[in-house]
């Protein structure tokens, strides 16, 4: 690129009440490549900024009626406006004047007499800030476009369990609204809040986890099995976790079911026999190993057939339901 050409070729509003100021930055700036549009009142200004917002105002501060720093304030005031880089021009070179042009959102302060290699630096500085602020601006929209078209819900934490983002999947998920995010701490979505300090420290170690069944719950209280992937990665020079999340609750009820009734007797829910031998190895493995005394009851109900003899079968296992 030539130097003699902008970085960022930028839509500058100047404003400015005096005509030949207008002429000598308009012809400066077009001269450089810049595209320009002038206007001459502040409150001209604020009109052609809702229409059309630019890259860079240059914003001369002594003006009648509605003068440059109320302008400035007018605009930082609005979400629409407020990252419009503003330079002050001014015959003022005061220290107060440069303070209150900074506290109401100026940028920089460009001082008349106006000097052209000044003026170019002052404003190639700026554009290329508002370059790398836009392409920082898409990249986290494209990012955010990215993550809410994930099929399942992800988050992305801070090792130390702060919550940098998540896609609108998990912010379903969890009864999150986006704008609570800075104030989240992921440990308060985990029934068993020690496990996501195992898991950090087994990702941190190893790099990843992949299909870790966690039990976690939402802020209306809703618990849930959550199958769980999670990758490390760097962010804004710190180390990020990024975090699959699978509702699994439905398909582990179903197995916690059928692990149920392969266990139980299907008439009294106690364990069958499968479940006692299984049961009681485990005992007599942890008697053994810890040295401690085993007993097994035997109960009996006497007479029991005469029930069934007497009432029916119907009346002998509502006996027997009771009895358990």
């Amino acid at each position: 690129m030539s130097p003699d050409q902008p970085v960022f070729e930028g839509d500058i509003l100047i404003v400015d009440d005096n005509i030949d100021n207008l002429k000598v930055l308009t012809t400066v700036l077009k001269n450089r490549g810049y595209k320009t549009r002038q206007v001459t009142s502040g409150a001209r200004a604020l009109e052609v900024v809702q229409k059309k917002a630019p890259d860079l105002i240059l914003l001369d501060v002594q003006m009648p009626e509605l003068n440059g720093f109320d302008v400035c304030s007018r605009l930082k005031a609005s979400p629409d406006t407020r990252e419009i880089p503003i330079i002050f021009i001014t015959a003022q070179s005061t220290t107060e004047s440069k303070v209150q042009g900074f506290s109401v959102g100026g940028c920089d302060y460009i001082t008349k007499p106006l000097q052209v290699d000044e003026v170019l630096a002052r404003v190639g500085h700026q554009l290329e800030i508002r370059r790398l602020t836009q392409g920082i601006n898409r990249r986290n929209r494209q990012l955010e476009q990215i993550l809410n078209a994930l099929p399942l819900p992800y988050v992305i934490t801070m090792t130390d369990g702060r919550v940098y983002d998540a896609n609108h999947l998990a912010l379903d998920l969890f009864g999150v609204g986006r704008q609570e995010l800075p104030r989240v701490i992921s440990e308060e979505f985990y029934v068993h809040p020690e496990e996501r300090t195992a898991m950090v420290k087994e990702i941190l170690s190893r790099g990843r986890i992949r299909d870790r069944e966690l039990q976690m719950r939402s802020r209306k209280g809703r618990e849930f099995w959550a199958l769980i992937s999670a990758s490390l990665f760097e962010l804004d020079e710190e180390t990020g976790i990024f975090v699959g999340i699978n509702d699994i609750t439905e398909r582990k009820e179903l197995e916690m079911a059928l692990e149920t009734k392969a266990m139980t007797d299907p008439l009294t829910g106690i364990y069958n026999r499968r479940a006692f031998i299984e049961k009681s190895e485990s005992r007599f493995k942890m008697a053994r190993r810890h040295s401690l005394s085993l007993a097994v009851l035997l109960f009996d109900i006497d007479h029991f057939k005469k029930i069934n003899d007497t009432w029916g079968h119907e009346v002998g296992d509502l006996a027997l339901r009771h009895f358990t």
